[in-house]
């Protein structure tokens, strides 16, 4: 199911009260999520690709979150756009910012109703003051390009063992 078209940072906000954020059933191999638990041993990171405007997404990150004991998500978002999203989980107001408008649904109100809650459960689930962030595009070995994501951003808090 794709996301709905907002115009307003007044309809997005509407969108961000409406999304409901509930559990959704999580199954994974084992051979996957052996795999996942060791990129996270191994970096700390566990990269997700996703199709972007899907309004699953959210939720199967908020998923993969709790399934394995993650509190930091970087997502792939302008830096720029950190002070909003950061007054935004401080105070429950989105300021409007040309950002967040970039139509191919990267940014979504679930994404932003996710990060509330994770923020609400204790988390620290937006750390875009404390990652730095490129993006390229580069073709792949079909010669098609495909977005890369270089980001280090913490993703557990210190003195989890996982």
């Amino acid at each position: 199911m794709w996301v709905p078209c907002v115009t307003s940072v007044e309809g997005l906000s509407q969108a961000v009260s409406g999304f409901v954020v509930a559990d959704v059933d999580l199954a994974a191999e084992p051979a996957a999520a052996a795999a996942a638990r060791q990129s996270l041993d191994d970096s700390g990171l566990l990269l997700l690709g996703e199709v972007h405007g899907a309004r699953e997404n959210p939720l199967l990150a908020r998923a993969l979150m709790q399934a394995f004991g993650i509190t930091g998500l970087a997502l792939e978002w302008d830096e720029d756009l950190a002070p909003v999203i950061e007054a935004f989980l401080a105070t429950g107001t989105l300021a409007d910012h040309w950002l967040l408008w970039s139509g191919d649904g990267r940014i979504t109100a679930g994404h932003l109703a996710v990060l509330a809650e994770r923020a609400a459960a204790g988390a620290r689930p937006y750390a875009g003051s404390r990652r730095k962030r490129t993006h390229s595009h580069r073709p792949n070995r079909a010669g098609h390009s495909d977005g890369r994501l270089a980001a280090q951003a913490p993703a557990r808090s210190a003195g989890d063992p996982h």
